[in-house]
């Protein structure tokens, strides 16, 4: 029996008030139409609209760098990340060590 894998997003510190109603209608029909799992890993977690994610991961400030990369590194162990989404300069840091990392 083969096995499907669901693809997985991870959404990083996305300054979660300008995520366009844009991208989070892509997100959401992505979500129905291929099973795409979203999560989303960002300091505020209690803004309306978070129900169009699979996972809320809280995260320290974006500039505690170690801890941000610690956390998410765990996380990767756990799940297998197709790509991150980083629209934010706040994502860049840490985004850019799990990307080479993981081979994002």
């Amino acid at each position: 029996m083969r096995s499907v894998r669901i693809p997985t997003l991870l959404v990083l510190y996305p300054t979660i008030g300008t995520l366009s109603a844009e991208i989070r209608n892509y997100l959401s029909k992505q979500r129905k139409a291929q099973g795409l799992q979203v999560f989303l890993a960002d300091e505020s977690v209690d803004v309306p609209g978070n129900d169009i994610f699979d996972e809320i991961i809280e995260m320290p400030p974006s500039e505690n760098v170690k801890e941000a990369y610690d956390l998410l590194r765990h996380f990767c162990g756990r799940h297998k990340l197709d790509a991150i989404y980083m629209q934010s300069e706040a994502a860049l840091p840490v985004g850019s060590l799990l990307a080479r990392e993981f081979g994002l």
